[in-house]
C-alpha cells in the first residue's frame, strides 16, 4: 500500500491522519501546492471545486489509486483500511470525528490570525470550544485513558489536532480540563505520535507566512 496527499502549506486538518500514520509507522508523502499552483489546479485538476486536502491510497491487487477528499472521510477511510473497528465501538469513535470536525474553523484562525483572527472571531470561537472540552473533561475521558475508549483511535488524534489549535491561540485555555491535559500527555507517548509532533514545520514558516503578501 502507498498513501500520498496533496495540501496547502498550513498545520491544518490533515494533522489527524499524520498523526495516525505515525502511530503506525506507515510512511506517506505529501505534494504541498503554493498558492499560486492551487489556483491554478483548482480550475484544472482538483475535485469538486478544488477540494483541499486529497488523498491517493493504493491498495494492491488494485492498480487504480483511490482518491478523496475532506479531512474527515480521508481520516476514517485509513481507519478502514489499517486498523478496522467493529460496531458500536466505531460509532462511538465517529461521533467524535464528527464532533472534532465542528469546530475546524479554528485551524483558520490559527493558520491566519491577521485575516481571519481579528476583531471577535477568537473570543466566539472560544465561547463554541468550551462546550466540547467540558463534555471531554467530565464525559469522554471520565473512565477511559483515551476518547471512550480503552485503547487510542482516530477520534483521540482528531480532537487532539482541535484542542491543540485552541491551545495555540489562547493559551491556558485548558487549565480547568486536567483530564484533557492528561490525556494530552498520553496521546504524545504514543509510539511515533510524540516524534511527528516535535518534528512539524514551525507555524511562522505555514499559513499567512506563505501568502503572496506576505512581509
Amino acid at each position: 500500500m502507498s498513501v500520498s496527499f496533496k495540501y496547502l502549506p498550513v498545520r491544518a486538518r490533515l494533522e489527524p491522519s499524520y498523526m495516525f500514520l505515525s502511530s503506525l509507522n506507515i510512511p506517506w508523502s505529501t505534494e504541498t501546492l503554493d498558492w499560486k499552483e492551487f489556483a491554478e489546479q483548482k480550475r484544472t485538476v482538483l475535485p469538486f471545486g478544488g477540494q483541499l486536502p486529497l488523498m491517493n491510497l493504493s491498495i494492491p491487487p488494485n492498480s487504480t489509486p483511490i482518491s478523496t477528499t475532506q479531512s474527515k472521510n480521508i481520516l476514517k477511510t485509513l481507519r478502514d483500511v489499517y486498523q478496522p473497528q467493529e460496531l458500536p465501538a466505531r460509532i462511538t469513535t465517529d461521533e467524535h470525528v464528527d464532533a472534532a470536525d465542528d469546530l475546524s474553523i479554528i485551524t483558520r484562525l490559527m493558520n491566519f490570525p491577521q485575516t481571519h483572527g481579528s476583531g471577535a472571531a477568537i473570543p466566539n470561537q472560544l465561547r463554541s470550544f468550551k462546550p466540547y472540552l467540558k463534555f471531554l473533561n467530565h464525559v469522554s475521558l471520565e473512565d477511559t485513558p483515551f476518547l471512550k475508549s480503552d485503547t487510542i483511535t482516530i477520534a483521540d488524534y482528531a480532537f487532539f489536532h482541535i484542542v491543540d489549535c485552541h491551545e495555540t491561540v489562547e493559551p491556558g485555555v485548558l487549565k480547568a480540563s486536567p483530564n484533557v491535559i492528561a490525556w494530552q500527555d498520553r496521546v504524545r507517548a504514543t509510539s511515533g505520535v510524540g516524534d511527528y509532533l516535535n518534528g512539524r514545520v514551525p507555524l511562522g514558516m505555514l499559513g499567512e507566512h506563505t501568502l503572496p503578501n506576505a512581509k
